[in-house]
């Protein structure tokens, strides 16, 4: 927060008084990410659904809508079935809410979208141990600016946010992040799961439309 308000005119630091808790909260272990079935969360699941490394293959795959979604869209619906389609098929739980937070505090969700996905995970902070969250495929490294921060897309600045909202018992990892869009696609390219449920289209509902 002191990084992005003094490289705004806009933001600033909130003073915020509040009993601190001691105790930690009970956890579930699991070890999540978010299913669009995108570029992005396809290759999270493709790279972590089996990790080598104990503890962190991925358990739980979540859909939170958090104003990505106009109101009375039916695609959101239609995603929750895809991915259950694709969570059941390949062994994984799925977790799926859905929030006021658009209706109850407006901002263009693209300002605010890694805030708005940490703040679902928060809501669950009983479940998870790990999360994945998948990068956008930007090439961070050569963008990573704080300058007017409030006017670009907040995923710009993802390198420094996901790890302040990793606390010991629950860790972000910002997965993908040393690659662009169109390399995380090539590995998907022969990836079976990725042939059936990879889906790409901003149309209003259903499947891939094809018109792009």
């Amino acid at each position: 927060i002191p990084a992005l308000a003094r490289n705004s005119d806009v933001l600033y630091a909130p003073r915020i008084e509040a009993p601190a808790a001691a105790e930690p909260l009970p956890c579930a272990g699991a070890v999540g990410t978010a299913i669009s079935c995108g570029v992005d969360s396809l290759h999270v699941v493709k790279r972590h659904g089996h990790s080598p490394y104990p503890g962190l293959s991925l358990t739980h795959l979540f859909l939170c809508d958090v104003g990505a979604y106009e109101e009375n869209n039916s695609q959101f619906e239609w995603q929750v079935e895809h991915a259950r389609c694709f969570a059941e098929e390949y062994g994984f739980k799925l977790v799926v809410g859905r929030s006021n937070l658009r209706k109850a505090f407006y901002i263009p969700h693209w300002l605010i979208n890694t805030f708005s996905n940490c703040f679902a995970v928060y809501a669950l902070r009983k479940l998870w141990k790990t999360y994945y969250y998948a990068s956008s495929g930007s090439e961070l490294q050569s963008i990573f600016s704080l300058k007017d921060s409030e006017q670009y897309d907040c995923d710009r600045y993802d390198l420094l946010s996901l790890d302040c909202f990793s606390i010991p018992s629950l860790r972000f990892h910002l997965e993908g992040v040393t690659l662009t869009r169109l390399e995380k696609t090539r590995e998907l390219a022969d990836w079976p799961p990725a042939w059936k449920y990879l889906h790409v289209c901003c149309a209003d509902r259903g499947p891939n439309c094809g018109m792009c």
